[in-house]
């Protein structure tokens, strides 16, 4: 299995050999405009291969089940409601499937209802805008991302 190596903010990337520990940094910078992750193969010193992937995204996602609600908040027009499985959650971010096909577009502001399947099945209420849909999923980045928001606390302590 690939090794994902996350991109940090100063656009360097360190890719550890699992089997002696030895780290590579490299410059990440060409990579980090990419829609895709980039995969790679590579040789260490030691002799051990491996394959990774370079994840351009900020964060780790972590994929999931979970079933919940959401309904538009804005625009007030749109009183759009429905069921959803939340696909995967990031610190910046959830991706969900609706139960149903929604109208849903981009700029649309949510409000999420889920519980996390943590041992406390935390429950999560909290807003988040539409950045994307594709095939019946829709991407959502969370309105607050600080770190005294109890939604944002909750989620960041399931995700480690």
């Amino acid at each position: 299995m690939a090794e994902k190596i996350y991109i940090t903010s100063d656009n360097k990337a360190a890719i550890k050999c699992p089997s002696c520990g030895k780290t590579k940094v490299m410059d990440a910078t060409k990579y980090t405009e990419m829609k895709t992750a980039v995969k790679g193969n590579i040789k260490c010193p030691c002799g051990h291969a491996f394959s990774f992937i370079l994840e351009r995204r900020k964060f780790y996602r972590k994929s999931t089940r979970l079933s919940g609600r959401y309904k538009v908040i804005a625009p007030p027009s749109r009183k759009t409601i429905g069921t959803m499985i939340v696909n995967d959650i990031s610190k910046s971010g959830i991706q969900i499937k609706p139960a149903i096909q929604a109208d849903l577009e981009k700029g649309d502001k949510l409000l999420l209802e889920f519980k996390l399947d943590d041992k406390h099945q935390t429950p999560i209420s909290i807003e988040a805008v539409v950045m994307t849909s594709f095939s019946g999923s829709v991407g959502l980045r969370f309105c607050s991302n600080d770190v005294s928001d109890p939604n944002i606390k909750a989620i960041g302590f399931y995700l480690f």
